[in-house]
């Protein structure tokens, strides 16, 4: 396995984390290594080390298939997790995250005219800024990503 150089991150893993991010905001239902080395002018050999690379660092999600006897896999359905959202600027990070779960407490309150309701919320979050105090912002936003993530769309 090649290891990646500043150079090799500039110039080829980062325009396959662009081409992946660019896919997802033109709806494509799925990535694959034909799209991407069309989109990054890679050789196959260049995009699959890459596609291994930033699957091993957590960048990517994708599925390798031996295909055609060839001699390296083919990838479909790559996506783009967490840590390559981040890195692209395109998912907050834990500070802006828990900072915006503050904020959004803090407008509803403002916003509420019942006393009670603008008390039980004002417990809860201060009891949010205590928590974090001793469990961490970090655990109070992976707290909120997972409930985010299990909410139904439909609401």
């Amino acid at each position: 396995m090649t290891e990646p150089t500043d150079t090799s991150w500039e110039q080829e893993a980062l325009p396959i984390l662009k081409a992946v991010l660019q896919a997802k905001r033109e709806g494509l239902a799925s990535v694959d290594d034909d799209y991407l080395r069309e989109q990054v002018q890679l050789s196959s050999r260049e995009l699959s080390q890459n596609l291994e690379l930033l699957s091993e660092a957590d960048y990517i999600d994708a599925r390798s298939v031996w295909e055609g006897g060839g001699r390296d896999p083919e990838y479909d359905n790559v996506k783009l997790k967490v840590s390559g959202l981040r890195v692209l600027g395109d998912w907050p990070n834990e500070q802006v995250a828990y900072e915006a779960l503050l904020h959004a407490f803090q407008n509803h309150i403002d916003r509420t005219d019942e006393p009670e309701i603008k008390s039980a919320l004002q417990r809860l979050l201060d009891g949010i800024q205590n928590t974090s105090a001793s469990v961490g912002q970090q655990t109070i936003v992976a707290i909120l990503a997972d409930f985010v993530q299990r909410m139904p769309l439909h609401l």
